[in-house]
């Protein structure tokens, strides 16, 4: 299997991941006490989610030849690409 294809592949299930986690994250927050309870909890649902796809669009970019630095220097998450920065 070609790189790009299992990149693809990869990007489509982080993606979904997110979504899920998004929707976990709706979720809980739709019942008030909850909310209320856990709010900064909650919170890291929205950031794992942003994290999931900002990582499958990482994936997805690599995987159609896109070059790791300018790749990771479209990321929309700072601390992110800060640490996957220093890693390539």
């Amino acid at each position: 299997m070609a790189f790009s294809t299992i990149a693809a592949s990869i990007a489509a299930e982080l993606q979904a991941m997110a979504r899920t986690t998004e929707s976990l994250g709706e979720t809980l927050c739709s019942d008030p006490d909850v909310a209320q309870r856990c709010l900064p909890l909650l919170q890291q649902f929205d950031l794992l989610a942003q994290q999931q796809a900002e990582l499958a669009r990482l994936i997805a970019q690599l995987g159609q030849g896109s070059d790791a630095q300018q790749a990771l220097g479209s990321m929309r998450l700072e601390a992110l690409a800060d640490r996957l920065g220093r890693a390539a």
